[in-house]
């Protein structure tokens, strides 16, 4: 199986956000909802394939909490 390149890892990616936009289930724009919610895994490993095929090799940052 042929490893698509960045410009098809990006149409991709671009396909997968449509399909989880269109869905008519709720709110699935809420941090708990992207983080955990089945329809998003697709999208979230897309786009961290994208940022890798881009060059950037640090993982996504961890909960961030600000205190003041």
């Amino acid at each position: 199986m042929e490893i698509p390149g960045p410009s098809a890892r990006r149409r991709m990616l671009i396909s997968a956000l449509s399909v989880v936009a269109a869905a008519p289930q709720g709110n699935r724009w809420t941090r708990a909802v992207l983080s955990t919610d089945a329809g998003w895994a697709r999208p979230r490993h897309l786009a961290r394939a994208v940022l890798v095929a881009e060059g950037e090799s640090d993982p996504p940052l961890p909960e961030i909490c600000i205190v003041r």
